[in-house]
């Protein structure tokens, strides 16, 4: 599901999701599929289309280990973006960060990338714009 769903990605969505990865390759199908369970989590978005189960997005959360910060991403394929399913998939990723005691979640993003830049501020995220056209997307989980 992981292969079709990534095949079938614009180049525009490849690009604000994986940065500089303009194709799929084995290796990104590899980092895609493996999960460290102890410091990792990944959620999965499926439909089922004419019986079969299909994939059209999906988020992680990274624990950092002794820090108290996660980095989550999170990807929507170009047919089901702007259905609210963004949000939904960040929400749950914030309360397994809370379940886990971190004090912060975080995103790196493309500073070009106004949909997640949008979407991270809607869901209450600081973005802070650095050099390189990445900005960051800070959530702070504790008061």
């Amino acid at each position: 599901m992981t292969r079709e769903m990534l095949s079938t990605l614009s180049q525009e969505t490849l690009r604000v999701r994986y940065f500089a990865v303009r194709e799929i390759d084995r290796d990104l199908l590899i980092r895609s599929c493996n999960i460290d369970y102890d410091r990792e989590i990944a959620i999965l978005a499926e439909i089922s289309k004419d019986g079969q189960k299909q994939m059209i997005g999906g988020a992680r959360l990274l624990s950092e280990p002794d820090s108290g910060r996660g980095q989550f991403t999170i990807l929507v394929h170009d047919d089901f973006q702007r259905m609210g399913l963004g949000a939904k998939l960040i929400d749950v990723l914030i309360g397994i960060a809370q379940e886990k005691r971190l004090d912060e979640m975080y995103g790196i993003l493309l500073t070009d990338n106004e949909k997640m830049l949008a979407l991270s501020r809607k869901m209450g995220f600081k973005v802070t714009h650095g050099s390189l056209g990445e900005s960051r997307a800070m959530l702070y989980l504790k008061a």
